[in-house]
């Protein structure tokens, strides 16, 4: 069973059952599963996967998609470029906008003016995050939705670890900000592929994000290496389908990967 986490007016969450989405998701990673079953990965998904998307974090603070097409629109390095305003006044998708800006015939001076004010805006969601992990006058109260999210992990009940059954338990999230690595603490949870620092899924990863803490993406040829047991070690998943904002690609270039073509930005 797949729950979508929704907000919808003053119930913070809903679960939905969203039938040609749920058949897509299903089919999609049935067929995952199959591949990494063959590659001697055997082993039982959860009965239920939780996906979080747009507006997830609205609750907690953090701007829908028009109002991060403001905060980018507003950017100082933005107003220094008017073929980019001209560009966004046409057009309040800022996904599409950042794909025609940086695979479009643009000045590098314009695809590092829109590079730069996504990531301010993509920070100032961090910066939300942050300080709401750390305000007790709240109105969403976090332990309820901890609660709410710890119910599909299938390897722990009532606060207590079960024993080892083979079962994985995942969460599919749509969104690049920072929220389960900074506000939700289990120390099952983990990203597979990647190294994960250990101050994710605590609550000790409240700093504002230093050189250390973006990670880099392993190249094809390692992951290739490791793509065989990627799931052994673990058995509660965070899996980042659009990739994350503390992401970088192998060769430390930036890998936020939004607008057209996210699977092939993420491939990069």
């Amino acid at each position: 069973m797949l729950v979508l986490a929704l907000r919808i007016r003053n119930n913070f969450f809903k679960p939905v059952q969203w039938a040609h989405v749920l058949r897509k998701i299903i089919c999609y990673w049935m067929l995952r599963f199959k591949k990494t079953k063959d590659n001697n990965m055997n082993f039982q998904s959860g009965k239920h996967i939780l996906l979080t998307g747009a507006g997830f974090t609205k609750n907690f603070g953090a701007p829908l998609a028009i109002e991060m097409w403001a905060t980018i629109f507003n950017h100082k390095k933005i107003q220094t470029q008017p073929g980019i305003k001209e560009l966004m006044m046409d057009n309040f998708d800022y996904e599409s906008i950042y794909t025609s800006i940086i695979e479009g015939s643009y000045t590098e001076d314009e695809k590092k003016a829109i590079r730069d004010a996504v990531m301010f805006a993509y920070d100032n969601i961090d910066s939300i995050l942050r300080k709401y992990a750390c305000d007790f006058q709240v109105s969403v109260k976090l332990n309820k939705i901890t609660e709410f999210i710890t119910r599909f992990n299938e390897n722990r009940i009532k606060g207590y670890y079960l024993p080892d059954n083979g079962n994985k338990s995942f969460i599919f999230t749509l969104n690049q900000d920072l929220f389960f690595e900074r506000l939700y603490c289990d120390s099952l949870l983990s990203i597979p592929g990647i190294e994960n620092d250990l101050e994710w899924f605590t609550s000790d990863f409240r700093k504002q994000l230093g050189d250390p803490d973006y990670c880099r993406l392993p190249n094809e040829g390692a992951l290739n290496r490791i793509k065989s047991d990627i799931l052994q070690n673990g058995k509660f998943f965070l899996i980042k389908l659009h990739g994350s904002c503390n992401w970088r690609s192998y060769d430390g270039t930036e890998n936020i990967v939004i607008g057209k073509g996210k699977k092939e930005q993420i491939q990069k």
